[in-house]
């Protein structure tokens, strides 16, 4: 795989038994880290993390991501610590400002990025065994600290959305800057000067801090086939962020239908669950928006474009979420993805 590191990111929706096969295999491989979410209403991260821990060996590991409100911070410090028991000097936690599920639990995404700071510095003092008496904006912790002792001080990845506020403070407080939902190198530089802002104001450089892209991945000799499984991937991600869409400015002129702008706006669970049908979602997508926000395609087009993302000389690491095309399997489709890495 050359000097470049690669990680995987896996759905948690995957039986026990399978989820233990994807982890071996993707260790065997060669990824360097095994990367699952924190989704509220899908299977336990820490539950399924702790079961890769125990069949796997040497490869890092953690959430990608938790978020500053459905936990709070007190309890991702005790979960990450105690994953890090069983998982020690590989484990990491990635946070973020959370997409979806917040309306079905009465929670407000309030001020993401002033969240995520204060979530930061309250799991950084409790995971140096500290008391933290804390009254944030949006975060408070009265005179607590964690009834255990950690083991270590976990890396904390911060992974960014399209929101210049976060991409800039992941590069202020961020161990790991994940960029997540692009891939084409003129919006990977534009998300960056949002991140250098950040990482100027901390007085570090870029090269102080791990950096990763994180891309969503399908590989068929049928682009169509490839470009239709990650359609609802790409709805779900500009409906997370929607009103906010000015990280296409980045692109060309092109033209978004007036039925696609008006899914974008919708919330509820029942046209979410609709649209993540392949059916549903495909004809809604600009070709744009495949060749910007994934990368799609047969196997030679997909090794050229990380290529390119590897030519920009920024990340240490490209985690890549398989996307399944065709009659592939998860396994078959990380096989697919590391033929093209190697």
């Amino acid at each position: 795989m050359g000097n470049m590191k690669y990680g995987v990111l896996i759905e948690s929706i995957y039986s026990p038994s399978e989820l233990v096969s994807i982890a071996r295999q993707v260790e065997d491989r060669g990824f360097s880290h095994f990367w699952y979410p924190d989704e509220k209403f899908f299977k336990d991260c820490y539950i399924g993390l702790s079961l890769v821990a125990q069949h796997t060996q040497s490869i890092a590991l953690g959430p990608c991501v938790t978020d500053p409100y459905s936990r709070h911070p007190i309890m991702t410090a005790a979960a990450i610590a105690s994953l890090a028991e069983v998982a020690p000097n590989r484990t990491w936690l990635g946070i973020g400002a959370g997409g979806r599920g917040f309306q079905a639990i009465g929670v407000e995404r309030n001020r993401p990025a002033i969240a995520i700071r204060e979530a930061v510095f309250i799991i950084r003092e409790l995971l140096a065994g500290k008391m933290v008496d804390y009254q944030g904006e949006v975060i408070c912790l009265n005179d607590r600290s964690l009834d255990f002792t950690p083991t270590e001080q976990v890396p904390i990845m911060i992974a960014t959305g399209y929101g210049h506020l976060v991409q800039s403070l992941a590069g202020e407080i961020g161990d790991a800057v994940m960029l997540a939902n692009i891939s084409s190198p003129q919006m990977i530089l534009a998300a960056l000067e949002n991140v250098k802002k950040g990482v100027n104001k901390s007085g570090r450089n870029l090269s102080d801090i791990y950096m990763i892209l994180r891309v969503d991945v399908a590989v068929n000799p049928d682009k169509s086939a490839a470009k239709r499984v990650v359609a609802p991937i790409i709805l779900s991600a500009m409906r997370a962020s929607y009103p906010g869409l000015a990280y296409l400015d980045e692109l060309p002129d092109f033209e978004m239908s007036s039925k696609f702008l008006k899914v974008l706006g919708k919330n509820d669970y029942k046209s979410r669950s609709f649209y993540r049908d392949p059916e549903n979602s495909a004809p809604l997508i600009p070709s744009e928006l495949y060749e910007n926000l994934a990368i799609v395609g047969e196997p030679d087009e997909v090794r050229e474009k990380i290529k390119k993302i590897i030519d920009l000389d920024v990340f240490n690491e490209i985690t890549i979420r398989p996307v399944p095309a065709g009659e592939q399997t998860i396994l078959k489709c990380i096989d697919v993805i590391y033929e093209v890495l190697i």
